[in-house]
């Protein structure tokens, strides 16, 4: 409990910071449930032969699928503020989008721990639900800096990968290719 109180003496969270940070739970669980789609793409085997070859042989097709999983992801998991906002879901499909392009870019570690905090932050949240109000504070607190600590393993690994392709292909390199290319694994 003491070091509770000394966190929330040294920075206390402002009701902008509890917004976004509301906001970001959300985003949180959108990007949660976003992983376990994709983790499940073995579904793609039960769609016809076109749609397969499009699959392999277009990545903005596949991207545009990422796109719509998250877009109704947020409507499914957002409750009524997002089924009235049409401008706000479109938004935050966008923002979640952009977080999910930069794991795509992550190394094999930069992704475990990325998804270590995601894991711990959607936790947290969670039970955020069922503590004592006085409490709550100190829950947001850590999930302030843990989102913090996300984002800047999202920036170092994308830096990290973007550099090291320029590296690789010097002139060669195009920025919207890199961004949407599928990997293809043997």
């Amino acid at each position: 409990m003491d070091l509770k109180n000394k966190f929330n003496e040294i920075h206390p969270l402002s009701k902008e910071k509890l917004e976004k940070l509301t906001r970001f739970n959300e985003i949180t669980k959108a990007i949660f449930i976003l992983l376990l789609a994709i983790s499940s793409n073995f579904v793609t085997t039960t769609f016809n032969c076109d749609l397969q070859n499009e699959f392999i042989h277009n990545p903005y097709v596949i991207h545009a699928f990422v796109f719509g999983i998250i877009f109704f992801s947020i409507n499914l998991l957002g409750g009524n503020d997002y089924n009235q906002d049409l401008f706000h879901l479109i938004y935050n499909s966008i923002y979640i989008y952009f977080v999910y392009l930069l794991l795509t870019k992550q190394s094999p570690a930069l992704f475990l721990i990325s998804v270590i905090l995601i894991i711990s932050i959607f936790l947290i949240s969670t039970n955020e639900k069922q503590v004592k109000s006085v409490d709550v504070d100190f829950y947001n607190l850590i999930n302030y800096y843990l989102e913090i600590a996300m984002i800047g393993v999202l920036i170092y690994g994308f830096y990290s990968s973007i550099s090291s392709e320029i590296h690789q292909k010097g002139s060669d390199f195009k920025f919207l290719p890199y961004m949407f290319k599928v990997s293809r694994c043997t």
